[in-house]
């Protein structure tokens, strides 16, 4: 899989969700996001509190949102988009 955000294959647009919060009810809440990641629920509650998810699940997270037509920015499990980097470098 590869991150490309707002494009799917069949070229419609991806919702794009901008909080954990928002990723983790896009895959059904706490629990199921618990579940998909083999986390326990008060992991899961920190990821929400703090809006960060774990790095470790960023593959697992974009493949369950992919399915659904949803897409997140790397920067929610604090992964640097190297095109947004190279462009802070450029000004």
């Amino acid at each position: 899989m590869v991150y490309c955000p707002g494009v799917m294959n069949d070229s419609k647009p991806l919702e794009i969700l901008d909080t954990a919060g928002a990723v983790i009810d896009a895959v059904g809440g706490s629990a199921a996001a618990g579940r998909l990641t083999r986390a326990k629920i008060a992991s899961v509650s920190n990821w929400r509190k703090k809006n960060r998810l774990a790095p470790r699940t960023f593959l697992i997270f974009q493949d369950a949102l992919e399915a659904i037509g949803a897409a997140a920015p790397p920067a929610l499990w604090k992964i640097d988009d190297p095109k947004i980097s190279e462009l802070s470098r450029a000004v």
